[in-house]
């Protein structure tokens, strides 16, 4: 039978670091899960027939990102601008504009893709007069971070998602923080819409099996160490 005589202070070390590793490891399939019903999610609700913004805003878990709505009233004048990098490398800006809907709420309203060198309002042209209607996606606030640049007030340009924000620039109060994100329209349209981005990063099944990974190479590292000690004895 063979004895095992462990160093005590290493073998607390040992024990509280494959716990922690264990643990990181557990969280992540928790985020796994988490995320894996959130695009589920998403593309449920991105690819179902849209409904009134009314009934969206009314949703009864109050979590309405990525609904598809339908909206109908009249841009108003102004526009402000989201910085953004397409899937396909194009950079430019989101152009939004304040909508007035019919009851007389206001949203703000992304009406598409600019590039860099037609952000003017001239270059790309104004929103259609009148009355129209309007289906598109609901996008909620999103915090910018830290590493996020400040926005240019004078230019309307945003590096983050912020609808307060924009709307306080563009003069109007809104029925709700949010943008709604406009479906794509005719072919060579300016702005392009239907540019909402509905692919998620979802990596946490990778960092949980590196989490275990380390978990394991520790505890190996630990007996491996006891070994060559000669803590192993018939």
């Amino acid at each position: 039978m063979i004895r095992f005589r462990p160093y005590p202070g290493l073998t607390v070390a040992a024990l509280l670091g494959v716990a922690l590793l264990v643990s990181l490891g557990v969280w992540q399939l928790y985020r796994l899960t988490w995320k894996t019903a959130l695009i589920a999610a998403a593309d449920s609700r991105a690819h179902a027939a849209p409904v009134a913004i009314d009934r969206t805003l009314g949703g009864a878990d109050g979590d309405i990102e990525y609904s598809h709505a339908e909206a109908r009233g009249e841009y108003l004048p102004g526009e402000a601008y989201l910085f953004t990098v397409l899937e396909d490398g194009r950079i430019g800006y989101q152009a939004i504009a304040p909508f007035r809907l019919d009851d007389g709420r206001i949203l703000l309203v992304d009406r598409g893709f600019v590039p860099e060198a037609g952000r003017a309002p001239a270059a790309h042209g104004a929103p259609p007069a009148g009355e129209v209607r309007l289906t598109g996606l609901v996008r909620a606030a999103r915090d910018s971070g830290p590493f996020v640049p400040k926005p240019d007030l004078a230019g309307r340009i945003w590096y983050g998602r912020d609808p307060g924000a924009m709307a306080a620039a563009l003069g109007v109060k809104l029925a709700a923080p949010l943008i709604l994100a406009r479906d794509a329209g005719a072919a060579g349209e300016v702005p392009e819409g239907g540019r909402t981005r509905l692919t998620f990063r979802n990596e946490h099944l990778a960092y949980a099996v590196t989490w275990f990974g380390l978990a394991a190479t520790l505890l190996v590292i630990y007996f491996a160490f006891h070994w060559s000690r000669g803590r192993f004895k018939p």
